[in-house]
C-alpha cells in the first residue's frame, strides 16, 4: 500500500510541472508499464515500491511506440529542456537503428534498471547529482557514438542476473578501465544502481570554509520581504566589520558592514540552468533598480509626503505643546539627514546674531585636512574642522531645556502615524532622513556634501576624504535644497544671505599651480645622464625617467598609491587611449574602472615604450636579465613601470628589475615629493568638482562608485565618450602647467 507522500513524491519526479509533459502523460505512463513488463521477477524485489506505483497508473504498455517517444524527445530538445526534463528525456530515448538484437536487448535491460533506480533514489532523497548523471548517461548511450563505446564495456546481463552481483561487477569494471575519459561514464551507472538496490542515504555536501569568527558571526535576520515572483529575501547583519587588510591614509581597506541579502526561490527548482540564470539576473536587476529608485518609488518620499510633513510640523499652533519638540525632531531630520540615533549627539544652538535662528554645527575632519606646516605655502589654506548650517522653522531644539532621548524620539512615531492616517502619506523616520541624500543625487549635487551633513565619516563615504569644499558654495547648495522643499508646501521663509568667503573644509591637499608646475619640472630626468654609456648612468637615467612617467600617469588617471601602479601593458588599449585600472580589490567590492587618458598621457606611454625598446638593445649584451625583463614588459608579461636596482657601480651587470611599490618610491624620490603619494587623487577630485563635472563621472573615474552606480554598468547610460569630459579637463590643466610628454631613449 503506497502512502500519499510516496505517491506525491513519485508523481512530482515522473510528471514534472511543465507544459510539454501535459501532452505526453499517456506516453510516459505506458513506457513505464512496458519497462515493468520487461523487468525480470528477481529484480522487482529491489523495486517493490516502484512496481506498486506503476501498477496504479492503469496504463497498457501497447499504447507506447517509438514514433510517440521520438516526438516527445524532439519537443524536449526544441524547448532546450534536456537538463530539466532529464527523466522524461531518458525514458523516451530509443537505441540506434543499426544496433543488433543483442545490443538492443542489453540496452532495454539497463534502461529498466536505471529508470527504476533513479525513481527509487528520488524517494530516498539527497541523490540529485547521481540521478542527473545517470539519466544523462542513459540518454547519451543512444545519441552519442563516443558514449556507445562505453556502453559496450558494461557487464552483460540477462534475466537470471543477480543485481547485487551486477553491482559488484560494475564496481570492478570501473576499476579496470584505464581511459580517464571513459571511466566516468561507467561510474555514473554503477553509483546509481548500487545506491538504489542498497538503499544508501544521500550525501549532503558542504563547502569547506574557514570558521567564522565571533566578529563576523551572523545574527538573526531583521527583515524579510517577499519580492515579485515569490522570492524570499532575508537581510543578514554582522556584529562588527572586519579590520584586516592594508591601510591607506584616506581609505582604510576594511570590510564595510554593508547590507547582505540571502534569497530563496523555490520556483527555480524545475527550471533549466539557463532559465535559472535569467531569473536570478532579473532579481538582481530588481535590487539594483530598487536602490536607484526615483522619488515616486516605495523607498523615497514624494512631494505630497514632504508637503504634509512640513505643513503639520511647522504649524506649532495646531499641535499640543508636548508635540513641539517632536515636530522639530522631524524637521531637523528632514533638513540635515540625521538619523534618529544621531540626534542626541547633534550640536544645535540658537544664533544670537540671526534672531534666534537654529544653527546645526557639523563637525568634519579628514586625515588629509591637516598637513605639515612646512608645505602649507604650497597648498590651499588649512581647512576648518566644522561648518555651521542654518536650520529654519525649528524653535525648541536649541534650548537647554530640550532633551532628545529615546522616549522623545519614539513619540515621533505617533505623530507620523497621525499624518499618515489623515493624508495617506508614507512617512517613516528612515525615509525622512534619507531624503536629503536622495535629493542631492537626483538634482546633480555632489552626494559628498549631503554625506557631511548626515555626519558620515571618510571611512563610510570615501569621496569626503579627497575633496576640498568651499564653505560658501556648500551652504548655498543646502539652501537650494531647503527652498525646493519649502516650495512643496508653498511656504516662504527668508533664509540668511550667504557671503562668498575663502573658508574651506575637507582635504587640504589642493596644490597651488606654481607648486604643481615646479614638481613636474623637478622630476624631469637629468639630460646629461642620457648621453653617458656606463651601465650605472643608464640605470640612473631610466629610474629618473620612470619617476616622471609614474607622476604624469598617476596624475592623469587618479591612480591609488599601491604596489605595481598601472599594472601591465595588457591593461592599456592604444586604439582608443583607455586604461583599465584595478587598484583596490581587498575592499568590500571591486574598484576596477576604465579611464580615458589625456592626449599628453597617451603620448607619454608611446614614448616610454620606445624607451623600453631601446633599453632592450642597450642591455642585451651587457645585462641580459634587464634586457629580458624589458622584453617581458613589451610582451605584456610584466608590470609596465619598474626601477633598476644595481648593488654597486662595479656590479652593474648583476642589476635587477624592481617593481614600483610605495616603499620603493619613497626610497627613490626621498624628499622630492613633500606630499603624501596619493595627492593626485585629492587634487584631481577637487579640480574636477570645481569645473562642474558631474559627480557620477568623478566617482567612476576615482573608483568611488556605490553598488548599482557603476559608470559603465548594466544600468548606466554613460559611455567612454562621456569620460572624455574628464580627460579633456585634465589635458587643459596639463597645458596650463606646461606639462609635456618627455622623450626617453628612442
Amino acid at each position: 500500500m503506497l502512502t500519499d507522500n510516496v505517491t506525491d513524491g513519485l508523481n512530482e519526479f515522473v510528471y514534472p510541472n511543465h507544459h510539454i509533459i501535459e501532452g505526453f502523460r499517456a506516453v510516459i505512463s505506458s513506457e513505464l508499464s512496458a519497462l515493468l513488463d520487461r523487468t525480470p521477477d528477481g529484480w522487482l524485489s529491489h523495486f517493490s515500491t516502484i512496481e506498486a506505483y506503476i501498477n496504479t497508473l492503469n496504463t497498457s504498455p501497447q499504447t507506447s511506440n517509438n514514433n510517440q517517444k521520438n516526438v516527445l524527445t524532439s519537443a524536449i530538445k526544441r524547448a532546450s529542456m534536456l537538463g530539466t526534463l532529464d527523466f522524461t528525456a531518458a525514458l523516451a530515448t530509443t537505441p540506434f537503428p543499426d544496433w543488433d538484437a543483442h545490443e538492443q536487448e542489453q540496452y532495454q535491460r539497463y534502461k529498466c534498471l536505471i529508470i527504476f533506480s533513479t525513481m527509487q533514489l528520488s524517494l530516498i532523497g539527497n541523490h540529485g547529482n547521481a540521478i542527473e548523471k545517470a539519466l544523462r548517461q542513459l540518454r547519451l548511450f543512444t545519441t552519442n557514438k563516443k558514449h556507445r563505446q562505453a556502453f559496450k564495456l558494461l557487464p552483460k546481463i540477462d534475466e537470471s542476473t543477480c543485481l547485487k552481483t551486477l553491482a559488484a561487477d560494475l564496481d570492478q569494471t570501473r576499476k579496470d578501465i584505464l581511459d580517464k575519459k571513459t571511466k566516468p561514464y561507467i561510474d555514473y551507472i554503477a553509483v546509481a544502481i548500487s545506491n538504489a538496490i542498497e538503499f544508501k542515504s544521500g550525501i549532503i555536501r558542504t563547502p569547506k570554509a574557514k570558521p567564522i569568527t565571533d566578529a563576523q558571526s551572523p545574527i538573526p535576520a531583521k527583515v524579510t520581504t517577499i519580492y515579485e515572483g515569490g522570492v524570499v529575501c532575508e537581510e543578514l547583519t554582522f556584529d562588527k566589520p572586519s579590520t584586516h587588510g592594508l591601510d591607506e591614509i584616506d581609505e582604510p581597506l576594511e570590510l564595510k558592514n554593508t547590507r547582505t541579502l540571502r534569497t530563496t526561490d523555490k520556483s527555480l527548482h524545475n527550471l533549466s540552468r539557463a532559465q535559472k540564470a535569467i531569473r536570478s539576473q532579473r532579481f538582481s536587476e530588481q535590487i539594483y533598480m530598487r536602490n536607484l529608485s526615483l522619488p515616486c518609488s516605495v523607498e523615497h518620499l514624494s512631494k505630497w509626503d514632504i508637503r504634509n510633513l512640513l505643513l503639520i510640523a511647522s504649524n506649532k499652533t495646531q499641535l499640543a505643546e508636548r508635540q513641539h519638540i517632536v515636530a522639530d525632531i522631524l524637521l531637523i531630520m528632514l533638513f540635515s539627514g540625521l538619523r534618529k540615533e544621531q540626534l542626541s549627539n547633534a550640536r544645535l544652538y540658537l544664533s544670537e546674531k540671526r534672531q534666534g535662528l537654529l544653527i546645526y554645527e557639523v563637525p568634519h575632519s579628514v586625515p588629509s585636512g591637516t598637513q605639515n606646516p612646512i608645505i602649507e605655502p604650497l597648498i590651499s589654506s588649512p581647512t576648518h574642522k566644522a561648518i555651521r548650517v542654518p536650520m529654519p522653522l525649528i524653535t525648541s531644539l536649541g534650548n537647554e531645556q530640550a532633551v532628545i532621548n529615546e522616549e522623545v524620539i519614539n513619540q515621533t512615531l505617533g505623530l507620523l502615524k497621525e499624518i499618515n492616517n489623515k493624508y495617506s502619506t508614507r512617512l517613516t523616520l528612515s525615509r525622512i532622513s534619507n531624503y536629503l541624500g536622495h535629493w542631492y543625487s537626483c538634482n546633480g549635487f555632489d552626494p559628498a556634501e549631503s554625506a557631511i551633513l548626515k555626519g558620515l565619516t571618510a571611512q563610510q563615504y570615501a569621496p569626503i576624504a579627497y575633496t576640498n569644499f568651499n564653505e560658501s558654495n556648500f551652504l548655498l547648495n543646502h539652501q537650494c535644497y531647503l527652498k525646493d522643499v519649502f516650495s512643496f508646501a508653498e511656504l516662504s521663509y527668508d533664509l540668511p544671505d550667504i557671503q562668498q568667503r575663502s573658508n574651506t573644509l575637507g582635504s587640504a591637499i589642493k596644490i597651488k599651480d606654481h607648486a604643481l608646475k615646479q614638481l613636474f619640472q623637478i622630476l624631469q630626468p637629468d639630460p646629461s645622464l642620457k648621453k653617458r654609456t656606463a651601465l650605472a648612468c643608464m640605470y640612473e637615467y631610466h629610474n629618473q625617467y620612470t619617476c616622471y612617467v609614474w607622476l604624469l600617469l598617476a596624475f592623469s588617471t587618479g591612480h591609488r598609491n599601491v604596489n605595481a601602479p598601472l599594472g601591465s601593458l595588457a591593461d592599456y588599449n592604444e586604439h582608443n587611449g583607455t586604461w583599465w585600472i584595478s587598484d583596490k580589490e581587498r575592499r568590500n567590492g571591486l574598484s576596477a574602472r576604465t579611464v580615458v587618458l589625456p592626449k599628453t598621457a597617451a603620448r607619454q606611454v608611446e614614448l616610454y615604450l620606445q624607451h623600453i625598446q631601446t633599453l632592450v638593445k642597450k642591455t642585451r649584451l651587457l645585462a641580459d636579465n634587464i634586457s629580458l625583463h624589458c622584453q617581458q614588459v613589451l610582451n605584456k608579461q610584466s608590470n609596465l613601470l619598474f626601477f633598476i636596482d644595481s648593488p654597486s657601480t662595479q656590479a652593474a651587470q648583476a642589476a635587477q628589475a624592481v617593481g614600483l611599490t610605495p616603499s620603493v618610491l619613497k626610497q627613490v624620490l626621498k624628499h622630492t615629493v613633500p606630499f603624501q603619494y596619493n595627492w593626485p587623487r585629492h587634487h584631481l577630485r577637487t579640480h574636477l568638482k570645481n569645473k562642474n563635472i558631474h559627480y557620477e563621472l568623478i566617482n567612476s573615474w576615482m573608483g568611488h562608485e556605490d553598488f548599482g552606480e557603476e559608470g559603465l554598468g548594466s544600468f548606466s547610460s554613460l559611455s567612454l565618450h562621456d569620460f572624455t569630459q574628464i580627460s579633456d579637463q585634465i589635458e587643459l590643466l596639463l597645458n596650463e602647467l606646461n606639462v609635456q610628454a618627455i622623450t626617453g631613449w628612442s
